[in-house]
């Protein structure tokens, strides 16, 4: 074959890898797998042979003549390119090499991948979006440095976007989005501070991978590709399931061992996806599992200064505790999560006498998981904006009945998966700050989103600007979301926030909003006296509120 990529009939997908002499048992693995799928008939194949000995090139080329290996020339490229630096700088270099001269699709794969079946759709689906690449499970600013992301303008609500695989990438090099995506990846791959960033400040900057992540999430994000949610076998609990990648073979396992080291990695990873798909499903084993890991208990304190615990029933945990005064009476108002159920409803427990915590009420259950049960009154009437992310929106609810009948009034913005909103008012608007969930599936972290309108029922709730920067989207385990209600005291606005480090729940701060209008948002750590301060700094404090001299909070007890 005198141009990669090129056929007779310039038609047929081209299926693009690369090996040294530490993968060419792998190399050999994926041909068997390709042979054994037909894809050697359906397919044009290019290996380019990045330092395999002569004896090996030999037997792999007598072994798969339909398999056309080609040198790559490290020579023509600077240093880092080099196999030995491990920029993987190469793999961009040799897919547009192929890239440039096809037609229509071309697919990477690296020499550890096995074919377990036909790859029609993959070509079909980057025929009609562009490209076909597999997520992997870890979000951006775990895999790529900020410096690098900043570098190539991905935009800051998409660094909790898990990253995509450098392993397995179809490209359509008919479509000029596609095709000008694999060339722009080549070239960046010339700029060794890209894949091999001076300074490092997290612990795995994936090299070429990190890169080709942040083009296809911002084509993506500019309507130039579309990606699917389709997911590698690596941490997954549901994989495809027409290709295995990883399968890393050492150069001394005999030929005749190839159903036994497939074998082998395929149970690996059965298992690994039956674990997963087992901490996932609503069981009662994983109930038990939840249940030894997860454990919160709501505290209250009254003017006396005592203490006192809300007692839990069986089976249940309450969380999320709201201090609320209806019709002359206490109440807190709380999630209640059901381990049996892995989900939450949402209660109301009246404290009376004593401040004696009486028996918890079914308050609102919205068919899909419920928490934080923010309250407020405006024109007379009692509204709560409860948490329920996987609704698709935040919803408005109206109280006809305190604490038992609620109706579903409004959707104050839709499309969204929102966790702990709060509704406040200052200046003369209302105000909604929010924590929205990454806006590609997957993502593990969430950033915190403002709306502004001047009516809190009827309204429109706008997007404030500082959405866009999406605060907060490199803290994991919460940190950035609400943890109570915002307050306004002695002209200061005070924002609870959940800050957490080692696990969910860890514990809180207390932010002080420094500067609100519809153009502009600032907020920093508030400098004593604020509200709940001697709360805040507590270990283990998710979530607190303070109303009618009383102060309800809870405590993460197990994680």
């Amino acid at each position: 074959m005198s141009e990669p990529g090129t056929t007779p009939d310039g038609e047929r997908p081209v299926i693009v890898t690369a090996a040294d002499r530490r993968f060419a048992r792998c190399l050999h693995q994926l041909l068997l797998s390709a042979r054994r799928h037909g894809l050697d008939r359906a397919c044009r194949f290019v290996a380019y042979d990045l330092g395999i000995d002569a004896a090996t090139r030999q037997r792999l080329e007598r072994a798969f003549p339909w398999c056309a290996f080609l040198s790559f020339d490290f020579a023509a490229w600077p240093a880092h390119v080099r196999v030995e630096t491990g920029s993987f700088a190469w793999k961009p270099l040799v897919l547009w090499q192929v890239v440039e001269q096809a037609k229509g699709p071309v697919l990477w794969c690296d020499s550890a991948t096995i074919f377990k079946g036909p790859l029609d759709m993959v070509f079909e689906t980057a025929r009609a979006n562009g490209v076909y690449s597999l997520g992997g499970q870890a979000p951006m600013q775990e895999r790529c440095e900020p410096a690098v992301m900043r570098r190539l303008a991905l935009p800051r609500r998409l660094w909790d976007t898990r990253e995509r695989i450098g392993g397995f990438l179809c490209v359509d090099a008919g479509n000029p989005a596609a095709r000008g995506l694999a060339k722009a990846w080549r070239d960046l791959a010339l700029e060794k501070d890209l894949l091999l960033p001076p300074v490092r400040t997290i612990a795995r900057h994936m090299n070429d991978q990190a890169v080709l992540s942040c083009l296809l999430l911002k084509a993506e994000d500019d309507g130039l590709i579309r990606l699917t949610g389709d997911e590698a076998d690596i941490s997954s609990a549901r994989p495809v399931r027409f290709v295995s990648t990883r399968n890393k073979v050492g150069s001394g396992v005999p030929l005749w061992g190839d159903p036994f080291v497939r074998a082998r990695f395929a149970l690996e990873k059965s298992l690994d996806q039956f674990w997963l798909r087992l901490d996932r499903s609503n069981t009662p084993v994983h109930a038990l599992y939840k249940w030894r890991g997860e454990f919160l208990e709501v505290r209250y304190r009254g003017a006396d200064g005592v203490e006192r615990v809300v007692p839990t029933p069986a089976g249940h945990y309450y969380a999320d505790p709201f201090v609320w005064r209806q019709d002359g009476r206490t109440w807190l108002l709380v999630e209640d999560f059901s381990y049996r159920r892995h989900r939450a409803t949402l209660a109301a427990i009246p404290l009376d006498g004593a401040l004696s915590a009486g028996r918890a009420v079914p308050v609102l259950d919205p068919g899909v998981h419920a928490s934080f049960p923010f309250v407020f009154r405006h024109a007379g009437t009692t509204w709560m904006v409860p948490e329920t992310g996987r609704a698709g929106g935040i919803d408005l609810y109206a109280c006809e009945e305190f604490p038992h009948r609620w109706r579903r009034a409004r959707r104050l913005v839709d499309g969204v998966d929102a966790v702990d909103s709060a509704v406040f008012s200052h200046g003369g608007r209302w105000w909604l700050a929010t924590s929205l969930a990454s806006p590609r599936p997957g993502g593990s972290n969430r950033y915190l989103a403002i709306f502004h309108t001047d009516d809190p029922v009827a309204g429109e709730w706008r997007p404030h600007p500082v959405n866009e920067a999406a605060l907060y989207i490199e803290a994991a385990k919460g940190t950035g979301r609400n943890a109570g209600a915002i307050v306004a005291r002695d002209g200061r606005i005070f924002r609870p926030m959940q800050k957490s480090s080692a696990f969910y729940g860890e514990g809180m701060a207390m932010m002080e909003i420094v500067d609100l209008s519809p153009t502009a948002y600032r907020e920093e750590p508030a400098r004593p006296p604020f509200p709940l301060e001697d709360i805040a700094g507590r270990f283990g404090v998710h979530h607190a509120t303070e109303a009618e001299g009383v102060i309800a909070w809870d405590v993460r007890l197990r994680y």
